[in-house]
């Protein structure tokens, strides 16, 4: 499988930086090769011996790795790896989140699912944003274009009474004021830019224990876990964080059914705050500012 890519990134003096086990094991005898490993978790299929050097997010992380083999000095820990443009806001953004989960107004809910779209998440998405809307909640759905998700927020969720704004605005707050907003995108770097835009506004997410439980754990956004949790690194994010407190899993259709009672009955007895500050402080969330740096100190530039 590798042929191809070693040829192309023969073992020069160039460093290479991979994000996937598998491209390690590839790589294994090219010098100056290095692991990104951004997740919180480190399931065994993710732990592949080989780099020169390996990038963690936290300490607990890096002391996986280095019971598995590598030098305390072959690993460098970044911290959370943020979308820059959410860690310049996040500060605001969390005080203002606070203010409304104290407050009396509608609280806003983001919803997402993951690339693949499995239907059993895409049904849970579907009654939990209803569940939002009809307890006096609002949704913003992002979902890929032509996918499953927006079929079916725009066949399923008119059917039940809610209506969805799906025009493009470049004025968030006029946006705000629809209930329930679908935005699609055809790229990351789209999805990056709408969730960016619509950042201040969001409350809580609803999505599955991928990459984005970064959001929850360093931005302090109270997540809720779409399940069946699927691969090996899903599992072991929704587990640490439920150790955190930062989240809560949505078990069941029942669970998906009853989220806007569920939503409000955490944000009564003050539990949905303390989800949101259970995931800000705990970690340095400048990773992509600080893994910039350190390749530039060791390219020497």
């Amino acid at each position: 499988m590798g042929r191809d890519l070693r040829k192309k990134f023969g073992d020069t003096e160039d460093t290479l930086v991979v994000s996937h086990p598998l491209l390690v094991g590839i790589f294994r005898d090219r010098s100056n090769l290095i692991y990104q490993h951004g997740e919180l978790v480190a399931p065994r299929e993710s732990i592949v011996l080989g780099a020169s050097v390996i990038i963690v997010p936290t300490e607990e992380v890096a002391q996986t790795f280095c019971s598995a083999g590598y030098n305390k000095d072959q690993v460098f820990v970044s911290g959370l790896c943020i979308e820059p443009e959410l860690v310049a806001q996040s500060r605001d953004v969390f005080e203002a989140r606070l203010a409304r989960v104290a407050g009396l107004g509608p609280l806003m809910g983001l919803f997402f699912s993951s690339g693949a779209e499995p239907k059993e998440h895409v049904r849970i998405i579907i009654s939990s944003i209803a569940s939002s809307i009809l307890a006096d909640g609002r949704a913003m759905i992002l979902a890929r274009k032509g996918g499953k998700l927006e079929k079916a927020v725009l066949s399923d969720l008119p059917q039940m009474g809610i209506n969805v704004t799906t025009r493009r605005s470049t004025n968030i707050s006029t946006d705000a004021q629809s209930r329930c907003v679908l935005r699609t995108f055809e790229s990351h770097k789209e999805e990056s830019v709408l969730t960016a835009g619509w950042f201040s506004q969001i409350d809580f997410l609803v999505a599955p224990s991928h990459e984005r439980t970064n959001w929850s754990s360093g931005l302090g956004l109270p997540m809720f876990v779409l399940t069946p949790v699927i691969g090996p690194y899903a599992p072991l994010n929704l587990g640490l964080m439920q150790k955190t407190g930062c989240a809560v899993a949505i078990k069941s259709d029942s669970d998906a059914r009853g989220l806007g009672a569920t939503v409000a009955d955490l944000r009564k007895t003050g539990r949905l705050a303390a989800m949101a500050r259970n995931g800000w402080g705990k970690h340095n969330i400048s990773g992509f500012a600080r893994i910039a740096e350190f390749l530039s100190v060791r390219s020497g530039q």
